[in-house]
């Protein structure tokens, strides 16, 4: 794609080519071209618009319906940002949101209108788009000129919304009352980059950058705590059951959600405030909790060194709960909270009981329970109809008697590799059932399950 692509794409006859376009069909895309060509269509434009009827098919999972009123560039759609987690950003930069102690990201006599946020690396303009959408006063910021007059075409709607094709680490950004930013987090060859330094800008480029205003920067869900400053917020976010993203945000921008750090009698302070944002079927649900000082550095310049390719280290924070036999149902907790290190938190939400929930191994992410708990966004829970130490021809028995054909693997602390063992099982019968290979105790075991009735529900 080049700019005289963007320019065809964005002219009446472009706008014209791509909504007479049909549900994009790999199968049909040579038959289409060609018919599209005999009537005279420039081939340029066609190739163009069938490019984005096949970049729109793909995007709807992150735009839905707006994808199709959008331009895309393919690597402009693969970090970009979900329409309902955009949303929630944009949410944390108007007056009168959420915010730490309270506050807003400026003054709260200070209209939505009157608020000017700068995305500095504003790609296709999906982050630009939610913010523009509430009255924010957005400018993009693209060093790319073609993926910047992409997200000029897709911020059209919006005439207080600009898109500069520039560096935003080399413009005058004195005009902000806030900053966003989305690093890209690939190598000039494509591949993925965990080191926060080897973003491109860097976190501490960015950090440096603010200048005490607020900031708040999307990052990977995999960065290592020991990476986060110690008096932001990291909130870790999870679409459906899939964990798409970390945000770490400061200043006002951060949510107190009410609460306080708790007394702490030796003057450590406290590190930063952790979040899990479970969104399920469009409803956002979100726990938090402040950090152990003793677990994080104590100034941002040491963490901004720290380089963080390595997932949170196994839940320090969970050790609070105790370790216990197998019981009548499991839990599964959601990725972030599992990336969010709180699952001690997530199980106080399983319910009152008799029993305190513990967990099957004290370095594993599963939480067992005796009694069963009702919907909560934060797990999935599973009925245990039998468990033992793991051996394939016992766990091949028990499914062959069983008639169960359809299965689910899932497993933590277990080095069996989920297909190969489907391969191996080869099982037939029309029952189903989740095999979970985990831990219990210190052996390697199979835990042969039934989803709950209330883990199929919507909330």
């Amino acid at each position: 794609m080049d700019l005289e692509d963007v320019a065809l794409l964005t002219s009446d006859q472009g706008r014209l080519l791509l909504a007479s376009l049909p549900e994009y069909d790999p199968k049909l895309v040579i038959k289409l071209s060609e018919g599209l060509r005999r009537r005279g269509i420039d081939p340029k434009l066609v190739a163009a618009a069938l490019t984005q009827n096949r970049l729109r098919a793909r995007a709807r999972a992150k735009f839905g319906p707006f994808a199709d009123q959008m331009l895309f560039t393919d690597q402009g759609l693969q970090q970009a940002t979900r329409l309902v987690v955009a949303a929630r950003h944009a949410e944390r930069y108007l007056p009168g949101g959420a915010g730490q102690s309270g506050q807003s990201a400026a003054p709260p006599n200070q209209s939505a209108r009157d608020r000017r946020v700068a995305d500095l690396t504003g790609g296709i303009g999906g982050d630009a788009l939610a913010m523009a959408a509430l009255g924010l006063r957005v400018t993009v910021y693209e060093r790319d000129p073609v993926t910047a007059g992409v997200a000029r075409a897709n911020l059209a709607a919006f005439p207080e919304a600009r898109v500069i094709a520039a560096d935003a680490l080399e413009a005058d950004l004195s005009y902000a009352d806030a900053l966003f930013a989305d690093p890209s987090r690939r190598s000039a060859d494509g591949r993925r980059v965990f080191d926060p330094a080897a973003y491109d800008p860097p976190l501490e480029r960015l950090w440096a950058l603010a200048g005490g205003r607020p900031l708040g920067v999307k990052v990977a869900p995999g960065i290592a705590h020991r990476a986060i400053p110690p008096r932001a917020e990291a909130e870790w976010v999870s679409v459906d059951r899939q964990v798409v993203e970390a945000g770490i945000w400061f200043g006002r921008l951060c949510q107190a959600d009410g609460a306080e750090p708790p007394p702490d009698p030796a003057g450590r302070g406290f590190g930063p405030r952790r979040a899990a944002l479970v969104i399920r079927q469009g409803r956002a649900h979100r726990l938090t909790q402040f950090s152990d000082p003793a677990e994080f550095p104590h100034s941002a310049d040491d963490a901004a060194r720290t380089p963080g390719p390595a997932a949170p280290r196994p839940p320090a924070r969970a050790a609070r709960l105790a370790t216990g036999p197998l019981q009548e149902f499991i839990y599964e907790p959601d990725g972030a909270v599992i990336r969010a290190c709180l699952i001690a938190e997530a199980a106080a939400t399983l319910g009152p009981g008799p029993a305190a929930p513990t967990l099957v191994n004290s370095r594993i992410a599963y939480v067992t329970a005796a009694v069963e708990a009702p919907w909560n966004p934060f797990w999935t829970g599973y009925r245990v109809e039998d468990a033992f130490d793991f051996n394939l021809k016992r766990l091949r028995a028990h499914l062959r008697a069983r008639g169960i054909g359809q299965i689910v693997v899932k497993k933590r602390g277990s080095p069996v590799d989920p297909a190969e063992l489907r391969k191996r099982l080869a099982p037939k019968g029309d029952g189903s059932a989740v095999v979970i290979l985990t831990r219990l105790g210190a052996r390697q075991s199979v835990v042969i399950a039934q989803p709950l009735r209330s883990a199929k529900e919507t909330p």
